[in-house]
């Protein structure tokens, strides 16, 4: 990253840093080089960085638990893929989200956790879906909803959709793409949490122009963007 810095004779940087403390060293060198760095998608808030843009995580995590409790009708079980251990907001969604039904739904039951972080490419994701929804549907009762914490909801229903004991799954997740859209339009996404991507790029290159030629600071280190939630009911 240093070398690439170096090599474009960056005025500005904006950064996805996908661990939440291993890329501060990186930012901060290239902050003491004078070169100002927005985080947005994901943060490092121990960083140096001049402020992240993007969503609150712990809302989406606590706007996806209603939604599964919801969908279960206040009673149920679910199980919960968790994405990157690293990636700072997909753990602040499993905290808000397990908060969430702690607090307001203490009969949706988190039956398992399982991981879908070492995969490295879209295959190996695959198996790994295909074998948590085969141990999904060994059980001897079947598990009522399905929370996919990180971008994989699609993944998830495409093996899903296949199979007719785990059919009336509630599954919930996060981002909206032309797959998503098909699998909510089809049913057997549920719904997902919604950030608009484009808009957090949009803005930090917006905060980085005017810190850099307008010598405008920003007015926080935060800057929330917001969620839209996709059901087939507002799609159709």
């Amino acid at each position: 990253m240093e070398r690439f810095v170096e090599r474009h004779n960056l005025q500005g940087l904006a950064f996805v840093p996908l661990h939440a403390t291993a890329f501060n060293p990186l930012i901060d060198r290239v902050v003491e080089s004078g070169i100002p760095v927005v985080t947005f998608d994901n943060d490092a808030p121990a960083s140096r960085r001049l402020c992240f843009v993007g969503e609150d995580g712990i809302r989406g995590g606590r706007l996806a638990g209603r939604l599964v409790s919801l969908f279960l009708g206040g009673k149920g079980t679910v199980a919960v893929l968790r994405g990157q251990p690293n990636f700072l907001m997909i753990q602040q969604r499993i905290l808000g989200f397990t908060e969430k039904l702690a607090k307001e739904f203490p009969e949706v039951d988190i039956v398992r956790f399982y991981d879908m972080y070492e995969e490295r490419d879209d295959t190996s994701y695959m198996r790994r879906v295909n074998d948590i929804l085969d141990e999904l549907e060994a059980m001897p009762e079947p598990v009522g909803a399905i929370f996919v914490s990180n971008a994989l909801v699609n993944f998830v229903g495409v093996s899903l959709r296949l199979r007719e004991r785990l059919r009336s799954v509630k599954l919930v997740g996060f981002d909206f793409t032309d797959e998503t859209e098909t699998l909510i339009l089809d049913g057997t996404i549920s719904a997902v949490v919604a950030a608009d991507l484009e808009e957090e790029g949009f803005a930090a290159i917006q905060i980085l122009y005017e810190y850099i030629y307008d010598d405008k600071k920003p007015e926080s280190q935060l800057y929330i963007t917001d969620f839209d939630i996709k059901i087939r009911e507002t799609m159709e």
